[in-house]
């Protein structure tokens, strides 16, 4: 059998220069593995971390997204209840205010009523007086011109009488 060594040998192949590179190889991989793999997966597993949480804060924004959109949701179901609140109180309070001033309007009404009233009878009064100021100055008048002619007592009663009568 021919010898493996020589046959690689007669190709230019040198198992001493073979075996220094491999150690050379193990030197460079032990070198790269402590001084580059391993602050390079370092990084890596950082922006992993970092890309993980940006991902779980992202969900986290949305879902907090959503409930503050549900909140506000809320808060203007709430403020549309209120202010229906707020209506129903202005207009219970509108009724009461006008109940109010047409209870004003009426004792006003009223009042003016009662003054036109007192008025009138007032002014009734005021024309009875005059009425009986005329009728005495009538009767008067008339009596002095009984007087003055000479009648009977038939005469001056039935001349009263048509005087008083027909107020001629």
């Amino acid at each position: 059998m021919v010898n493996i060594l020589e046959i690689l040998g007669k190709v230019g192949f040198d198992w001493q220069v073979a075996l220094a590179n491999f150690f050379n190889f193990l030197i460079i991989l032990f070198l790269l593995k402590k001084f580059a793999f391993k602050p390079i997966q370092k990084v890596i597993k950082e922006r992993q971390d970092k890309i993980h949480e940006g991902l779980e804060n992202a969900k986290k924004a949305e879902t907090d997204l959503m409930m503050a959109g549900a909140k506000g949701e809320e808060i203007i179901n709430e403020a549309k209840n209120e202010s229906l609140k707020v209506m129903e109180k202005s207009l219970e309070t509108t009724k009461e205010i006008l109940e109010k001033a047409k209870t004003k309007a009426k004792e006003a009404a009223d009042d003016i009523v009662l003054a036109a009233v007192k008025t009138k009878n007032a002014q009734i009064e005021k024309m009875q007086k005059d009425f009986q100021e005329k009728s005495i100055s009538l009767i008067i008048a008339s009596a002095e011109k009984l007087m003055k002619e000479n009648m009977d007592d038939e005469q001056n009663k039935k001349y009263l009488k048509k005087i008083l009568l027909d107020g001629n």
